[in-house]
């Protein structure tokens, strides 16, 4: 995943929920399924995700202050997470105007 663009359909979903701050990964195939946006939010595909863009530094292992939850695993997006999302939600913006352009969008 490193700087890659495009972003994944599901990268990109996990980095959306993320950007409201950390989640469980059980939390995260919630939110995504809860965006509607026919993305993969099957449990497999999403850890699969989260620890490939953890590897790439898109995402951190954070801890919680909270005991119940300081025995789970939970997820931040990075600031070079942010930056890949940034990136490509500029590339999809630019995609959707020239599918305006010609009545397409």
């Amino acid at each position: 995943m490193r700087s890659r663009v495009p972003v994944s359909p599901t990268a990109y979903g996990v980095a959306l929920v993320l950007a409201d701050g950390p989640l469980h990964p059980y939390a995260i195939v919630d939110a995504v399924a809860d965006l509607d946006a026919g993305i993969d939010a099957s449990r497999a595909t999403i850890y699969r995700v989260v620890e490939r863009m953890a590897a790439d530094g898109w995402v951190a292992e954070v801890t919680s202050d909270d005991p119940p939850a300081s025995r789970r695993r939970a997820f931040a997006l990075t600031e070079r997470g942010r930056r890949a999302v940034r990136a490509e939600s500029r590339r999809i913006g630019h995609l959707w105007a020239l599918a305006d352009a010609r009545g397409l969008a």
